[in-house]
């Protein structure tokens, strides 16, 4: 869990704007 709990902190701000991109990008094409 801790280990994931790493892999988590360096993914989440780089999926975080891209992440907000394609749900918004989603959205707008849905």
């Amino acid at each position: 869990g801790q280990a994931m709990a790493k892999e988590v902190r360096i993914f989440s701000p780089l999926l975080t704007i891209p992440g907000s991109l394609v749900l918004v990008g989603g959205a707008l094409y849905s």
